[in-house]
């Protein structure tokens, strides 16, 4: 018996576990099935890890639903539910509630959603919005990252991209996750595709036109854009980083009234303050950096490196700002895998895998609550295990 019908084997087998595995664990489940794609990428027949990319994700939408959504009650998910309610009954002049009555993509998302479900719960509409995302970044993740990659490795960017995605703000800041989305399909196509793109993501959150401009103009001259250019770039940032409260102040002044201004009193308020949304993502950008500036060489030229390093280098300038590095960089939150196996992977293969490994360690440790820090713990609403077939519908 040779080594590789072995591996396919093993391969199936896990992948049966993990099937079997999910009505009765979704977090056993969800492990199951991105080791196996992570360690037996190279074996992997194309049906078997569609069933193991589909598998993860639909755990992982179970593994994070199973909050009480406490802190997304107080704040953007109880706007959303009462937005819905009204949807659903009737009244349509929610649809122009969000923007100044321009960001009409997710009110009429959810006005079809209210067709088919209408007595749905806060937590139902966060889980529809998470599942939504989740489906579109499956989509992107067939048609596109997979292409990219060798495609021995493309269970490997599965796992990546689905292990590290921030799936618990896909249900959270609903608008800007379900843009986000669709401004990886706009940087990935090119020519009027990706500006009939651009468009769809502003009508789900208006800051998607000037970064999906910025993701064009990067796109374009990517090509050209050199070291220099970057520690230029990086200087910029730290400037406006120092001067953010008086760049907002200035903004707000001349904006007032254009629609979208209004998103600039969230800073206004909340600048003095130092928060951190993520402590996870603050830790894991660093080691992308380093990686982007010390192989910056070696890297293929492309619009997604300075696409990552501009994410990265904004994304730690902006640290400490409330939602501010989230809300720039959300496109970090989805494919921040990707760059790791583009970026980091591809040159250290055995050495990052030890680390994923690691990280995925702490990640099941992280959803079995043992460090205990959580205000609104995993598993809440239901146990991460049970006897009872699909007692999490329940």
């Amino acid at each position: 018996m040779n080594i590789h019908y072995q591996v396919y084997s093993l391969s199936l087998a896990l992948c049966v576990f993990s099937l079997l595995f999910i009505p009765f664990s979704p977090l056993i489940s969800f492990s199951l099935s991105i080791f196996t794609l992570l360690v037996t990428s190279k074996h992997l027949i194309s049906y078997l890890r569609q069933c193991l990319i589909i598998n993860s994700m639909i755990s992982m939408i179970f593994i994070v639903a199973s909050r009480s959504y406490i802190d997304e009650l107080n704040h953007d998910l109880g706007h959303y539910y009462l937005v819905y309610q009204g949807l659903s009954r009737g009244y349509y002049s929610e649809i122009f509630g969000f923007g100044g009555g321009l960001e009409i993509g997710w009110p009429l998302v959810f006005l079809g959603v209210s067709k088919i479900f209408p007595v749905l719960n806060a937590i139902d509409v966060a889980i529809i919005n998470t599942s939504l995302c989740m489906v579109l970044l499956y989509l992107w993740i067939n048609k596109y990252a997979i292409k990219i990659v060798n495609y021995r490795d493309a269970g490997v960017v599965a796992a990546l991209i689905i292990l590290f995605a921030s799936v618990q703000t896909f249900g959270y800041l609903q608008r800007q996750a379900l843009a986000t989305v669709i401004l990886l399909f706009a940087i990935s196509t090119s020519g009027f595709k990706s500006v009939a793109l651009i468009i769809v993501a502003t009508i789900f959150h208006l800051t998607s036109l000037p970064i999906g401009v910025l993701f064009l103009c990067i796109k374009k001259w990517s090509h050209k854009i050199k070291i220099q250019h970057v520690i230029i770039t990086l200087g910029i940032i730290i400037l406006i980083k120092f001067n953010f409260v008086f760049i907002i102040n200035y903004l707000a002044l001349i904006g007032d009234g254009l629609p979208g201004s209004n998103k600039l009193n969230f800073y206004l308020i909340n600048a003095s303050e130092f928060a951190l949304t993520s402590k996870r993502f603050a830790i894991l950008i660093f080691p992308m950096i380093v990686s982007l500036l010390l192989l910056w060489n070696r890297i293929p030229k492309s619009h997604f490196k300075i696409i990552a390093i501009f994410s990265c280098l904004s994304y730690m300038a902006f640290l400490g700002i409330p939602l501010g590095p989230e809300r720039v960089n959300f496109i970090l939150l989805f494919i921040y895998g990707f760059f790791v196996y583009m970026y980091i992977y591809s040159f250290f293969p055995h050495i990052t895998m030890f680390f994923i490994m690691i990280y995925g360690v702490f990640f099941i440790a992280e959803k079995l609550n043992f460090f205990g820090t959580a205000m609104d713990p995993f598993w809440s609403r239901y146990p991460y295990i049970s006897y009872e077939p699909f007692y999490f519908l329940y």
